[in-house]
């Protein structure tokens, strides 16, 4: 696994920890999770391209708050 990424799974499963999220939320979350964790040379590109969907789950603004910081962190990776 790319060890640049481990900040930000641990950021996502920290978030997914918490109550009143979704399934969808969550089935998303898992998705990018397994794409930051595969060896692509894609990884970061298709992580940020499934998080561009989350706006349409439904959910508490904290937490989206905390999903832009996760696409914040990933964008300063490029």
């Amino acid at each position: 696994m790319n060890e640049q990424f481990q900040e930000v799974i641990e950021t996502i499963q920290l978030l997914q920890e918490e109550e009143g999220l979704s399934k969808n939320f969550n089935e998303l979350m898992n998705k990018v999770i397994k794409i930051l964790q595969s060896d692509s040379d894609l990884a970061l590109v298709k992580a940020l391209h499934e998080l561009e969907g989350f706006n349409s789950i439904d959910m508490p603004s904290y937490h989206r708050t905390q999903v832009w910081g996760v696409i914040s962190h990933l964008e300063s990776l490029k």
